[in-house]
């Protein structure tokens, strides 16, 4: 195997996802999905692996929707989608057509582009298509749709609060009531922050109640050792012990494996040196201090505006900065009196709440005692240095 960080992977280069991958479609099988993991560890890998190894009787549409801006654009991929597969077995969706040749006063013979003008009926388009859809199909219908939380913030922004409610009640309202309908949301930011944001607009509904939450973890230590190993040898990277060596890489990134693939891509650029667990730890040191940041680690830091209210932001800080100066995890009122001696604080829920919001979007672990620390000693000691502490 050949180190591609941060490019696209083939379904056969994506090691130790299978039991994940046999998981959700055993709960697809019963509901639909929200998949919740950190950046770069690895969600839509697992989806292509899945969708190159999927049973026969189910139907599967994958679709990266962050480049849809509004939700003409949305309800415009859905129905290219649908077309493109009724067409596979010579079916048509006439009612469909008929439907926006009605409301838009053209023939919709083959459908392009969704006039702007049609915007005031976008859920009856969309409801017109997917009943179509489920009346011509007796298998499972799985829509897999990758970076759902970034296009529910572009609706939000180019056609209204209102309309995001819209239409993430609208998507629950088809799995409710097509049995055999399933949804797989992804996405680099977590959709319960954007959920947040619409609450304080005054949303009062759960659009995803109805929907299992799973999480993409990290590689297991042996399938992150089984990862780094194939890299040094796809990449003939010589080292004092490639089990040892392999083992280091995997400690070192908290396997995760966009990381695992970065340290053999710097590593196999000097395939002539012999690579000693010290030189890994040299190489991740090094990664972490350097210019231009080409590991993305700033994203830690900077997502935190586009996350969190302005009012809430000091606390942020302040209950990362005060874990990352503790070796181990710290105890809920402990955390509370370091964060105020630094930051303005109202009472020690206020501080628990942001704490339990920064373990959702994957900063924070929280052990069975209540206690809060860093999730990842990787990000852990990055932030340390880039927050000088």
């Amino acid at each position: 195997m050949r180190a591609n960080p941060g490019g696209m992977l083939g379904p056969e280069e994506v090691v130790g996802r299978d039991t994940l991958i046999s998981e959700l479609w055993e709960i697809l099988d019963r509901q639909s999905v929200v998949l919740v993991a950190e950046r770069r560890i690895g969600k839509t890998s697992t989806i292509r692996r899945m969708l190159a190894h999927q049973a026969d009787h189910r139907l599967t549409f994958y679709r990266d929707v962050e480049g849809c801006a509004t939700v003409l654009e949305f309800v415009q991929g859905v129905l290219s989608d649908v077309e493109r597969y009724l067409g596979k077995i010579e079916r048509t969706i006439t009612k469909t057509r008929a439907f926006l040749a009605e409301i838009c006063g053209q023939d919709m013979a083959r459908i392009g582009r969704i006039p702007k003008t049609a915007f005031a009926s976008w859920k009856a388009i969309l409801t017109k298509c997917v009943e179509e859809l489920a009346e011509n199909q007796k298998h499972l219908v799985v829509f897999f749709w990758d970076e759902l939380p970034l296009m529910v913030k572009n609706v939000i922004a180019h056609d209204g609060e209102r309309t995001a409610m819209e239409l993430l009640d609208l998507l629950r309202y088809f799995r409710q009531n097509h049995a055999r309908i399933r949804m797989v949301y992804t996405g680099s930011i977590g959709l319960h922050n954007v959920i947040r944001s619409l609450r304080e607009a005054g949303y009062a509904n759960d659009p995803t109640n109805d929907m299992h939450v799973k999480e993409v973890p990290p590689l297991s230590l042996s399938d992150a050792e089984r990862l780094a190993a194939l890299l040094i040898e796809g990449e003939s990277i010589a080292t004092s012990s490639s089990d040892d060596v392999a083992n280091k890489i995997a400690l070192e990134v908290d396997c995760n494996p966009y990381f695992i693939q970065h340290v053999a891509g710097q590593m196999k650029s000097k395939r002539s040196h012999s690579w000693t667990l010290e030189d890994v730890e040299t190489l991740v040191a090094d990664c972490l201090v350097a210019s231009q940041d080409p590991w993305h680690l700033r994203h830690y830091y900077d997502r935190i505006n586009d996350y969190y209210e302005e009012s809430e932001r000091p606390i942020i800080l302040a209950i990362l900065d005060v874990l990352a100066s503790e070796e181990g995890p710290v105890s809920a009122e402990y955390l509370f009196n370091l964060v105020k001696s630094q930051v303005t604080v109202s009472d020690k829920q206020s501080v628990v709440d942001l704490a339990v919001l920064l373990k959702d979007d994957h900063y924070l672990s929280q052990d069975r005692d209540g206690a809060f620390g860093f999730r990842f000693s990787l990000i852990k000691r990055w932030w340390r240095i880039y927050r000088g502490l």
